[in-house]
């Protein structure tokens, strides 16, 4: 296991063509015999909106049926096993909760994220709609409104322009002007103050509704800057977000925000409402942007786009909110692995792992086994990033072992009855969530049309 970094080495100043593959999955077990290498993990929290809904008193589904708590078990699990792991830092994809105004969940997640920091796992985290409140905003995007309540489009905003000029005007008479104390918005619960304390933060954009920070974090020797943007940021946040990278030119950057891709058929593409505009305004622009990860949309799936510069980026959406009982504590598990060039992905379920063996069902999935899911990708990492930075894998460090074949052989310990590999089945929604009418507390008169 992997005890000190050191600097790169350089490579070659030439650049040639980048070239992506997707290739069936490594078998399980793998880890004892795959070679030493040059590796590190990063965790992906795909909307967790179902698992703090369902864990908050009010609600209290998990503990009820399970008698635990998937995003407690979730962050538990990483933060057990940092060192098996490699684990160098994680990333929330957005609808932390499902409903902004219910106290409970932005409480029932508070205790899941504390349990990283107080691990030292670094984590970045950015708005999703559900983590947004019912307020008036000028000048952000449609989303700003509270699109999930949904009435407030008809009550005095109007799109003006989309998405080249993002703009909108709202009646500043919603709610009578009138806003609860303590109103639990996700700038409460995770503020910039928070946010400092994981060593990786360098900046949040504070904004209401439009809250993006960005980190660096270093491994295997390596720095990588991490944008995590809010839910459609709005134009000043891209300006933000683009003096972020002009002021680091150098630093590869993996792109975080809650909407970029949905499903098509078998498929992914970018979204026309928000993930193209992303694109064509912004990704496509910095060749810095190698990654995207995004939920929002349920399903899975990667697409690879090509940039201005002719040069692939790596499009990856991973939401399983929809999946049997609200995504069943499915995460990611990311893994780069600077010696062979690739990027694989587990999406595994810790908290399936955890359940009673008396409890399990067909529908439980152990972890996925399939493209959509699970996958390497090939990436030529010093002929992707050579025309800002010089990157190569030092051999002195390829002294790590195949993390995820040590992910799978824990959950397989776990719930050794299981078998080895799972194929997913269709997304289908639980019976179980509560989800509100209005995303309103009763207190709150109901608003007057103009």
């Amino acid at each position: 296991m992997k005890i000190k970094v050191s600097s790169a080495v350089a490579c070659s100043a030439l650049l040639t063509a980048v070239t992506f593959s997707l290739v069936s999955p490594l078998p399980a077990g793998h880890a004892e015999t795959a070679p030493l290498a040059s590796r590190f993990t990063m965790a992906v929290f795909p909307d967790t909106q179902y698992e703090s809904a369902g864990s908050f008193p009010a609600g209290d589904h998990f503990m009820t049926k399970y008698g635990s708590e998937p995003y407690k078990v979730q962050t538990a699990w990483l933060a057990k096993n940092k060192k098996a792991f490699g684990l160098k830092f994680a990333v929330h994809l957005g609808d932390v909760v499902d409903n902004s105004i219910q106290e409970g969940q932005w409480k029932a997640a508070d205790v899941a994220m504390r349990t990283l920091e107080q691990a030292g796992i670094p984590y970045s985290v950015a708005p999703g709609n559900h983590d947004m409140g019912p307020i008036p905003v000028v000048g952000g995007s449609a989303n700003k409104i509270a699109e999930e309540a949904g009435y407030y489009a008809n009550d005095g905003a109007q799109i003006i322009h989309f998405p080249r000029e993002i703009e909108v005007k709202t009646n500043p008479s919603l709610l009578d002007g009138k806003m609860p104390q303590n109103y639990p918005l996700f700038s409460n619960w995770f503020s910039v103050d928070r946010a400092r304390r994981n060593p990786t933060f360098r900046e949040r954009f504070v904004e209401l509704n439009n809250e993006s920070e960005y980190h660096i974090f270093t491994a295997e020797g390596h720095s990588f800057l991490v944008l995590a943007l809010a839910y459609q940021a709005s134009d000043r946040v891209l300006q933000w977000a683009q003096k972020v990278i002009d002021q680091h030119p150098s630093l590869p950057v993996i792109l975080a925000t809650h909407e970029i891709l949905k499903p098509e058929g078998n498929q992914v593409r970018l979204t026309g409402t928000y993930g193209q505009h992303l694109w064509d305004d912004f990704i496509r622009k910095n060749d810095q942007i190698f990654l995207t990860l995004s939920g929002h949309n349920a399903g899975s799936g990667t697409i690879v786009t090509r940039n201005d510069k002719g040069h692939a980026v790596i499009h990856i959406l991973q939401d399983y909110q929809e999946y049997y009982d609200g995504g069943n504590g499915l995460l990611g598990l990311l893994q780069f692995d600077f010696t062979h060039n690739t990027i694989e992905m587990l999406a595994a379920s810790p908290f399936v792992a955890a359940k009673k063996p008396s409890l399990l069902t067909s529908k439980d999935v152990l972890y996925y086994n399939n493209p959509q899911d699970s996958f390497v990708k090939h990436l030529n990492f010093a002929q992707r990033f050579a025309g800002f930075t010089r990157f190569a894998a030092d051999p002195r460090e390829s002294n790590d072992p195949d993390y995820l074949g040590i992910a799978r052989e824990s959950l397989h310990r776990q719930q050794p009855s299981m078998k080895p590999t799972v194929t997913p089945f269709k997304a289908e929604k639980s019976a179980y969530f509560e989800v509100a009418t209005y995303y309103f507390p009763v207190s709150i008169p109901p608003v007057k049309k103009q």
